[in-house]
């Protein structure tokens, strides 16, 4: 591999000789290792410059977009799943015998039969105000812990 006559020092592929000197040899490796990574000042570079910024906002733009429907996706499972274990461990209404005799269980298989069978009404069921506001404020507040 040679290096073509009017490329600036430091431009192109390395040049694959190893030096004996140990400080020219680390010197070598930084080289080598960076050698796509130098700045080679080409008339093209400038052009080039815009070009990538504007591909970088487009691509930040999609990364927001990505990561705050990530966001809305991990709060909607959240609810689903924490309404859920609070629905059958906290019946709705400590009045209601039907409610206050049933077992874990028993609660368990019937969110889990209303779940596949009526899934509307399943999301009335744990969808109640307060526990999906407690929900998604804790939710809310671990993504933004990081």
């Amino acid at each position: 591999m040679s290096r073509p006559e009017n490329a600036p020092v430091g431009c192109g592929p390395p040049v694959f000789a190893w030096p004996l000197n140990r400080h020219h040899r680390s010197a070598w490796i930084r080289k080598f290792i960076f050698a796509g990574q130098g700045l080679c000042y080409k008339t093209s570079v400038t052009t080039d410059f815009f070009d990538r910024e504007t591909r970088a906002q487009k691509l930040t733009r999609r990364l927001v977009w990505l990561f705050a429907l990530a966001v809305l996706v991990v709060l909607v499972f959240s609810n689903l799943l924490v309404g859920s274990v609070v629905f059958i461990f906290i019946p709705p209404s400590l009045g209601d015998e039907r409610w206050a005799t049933a077992g874990v269980l028993n609660t368990g298989f019937y969110l889990l039969g209303e779940a596949l069978t009526h899934p509307w009404h399943f999301l009335e069921l744990i969808g109640r105000p307060l526990v999906v506001a407690c929900i998604s404020f804790g939710t809310l507040a671990s993504i933004a812990a990081g």
